[in-house]
């Protein structure tokens, strides 16, 4: 994103092959752990976007 009404200066996007795929990535240990311990305490501010995708 480069529009200046983003206040944003980073992201990433992420894909999974599907829904089951996303929720193992979601409950993992090791991604828990790290939302708890890294995410939470240290990022100040963020956007999340989650979509479905529209299968063209």
């Amino acid at each position: 994103q480069v529009s200046p009404k983003n206040d944003y200066q980073f992201g990433f996007s992420m894909e999974f092959a599907d829904q089951a795929a996303y929720t193992r990535y979601n409950d993992h240990p090791d991604h828990v752990a790290f939302v708890r311990d890294r995410w939470i305490p240290e990022v100040e501010t963020f956007m999340e976007i989650d979509y479905v995708p529209l299968g063209w």
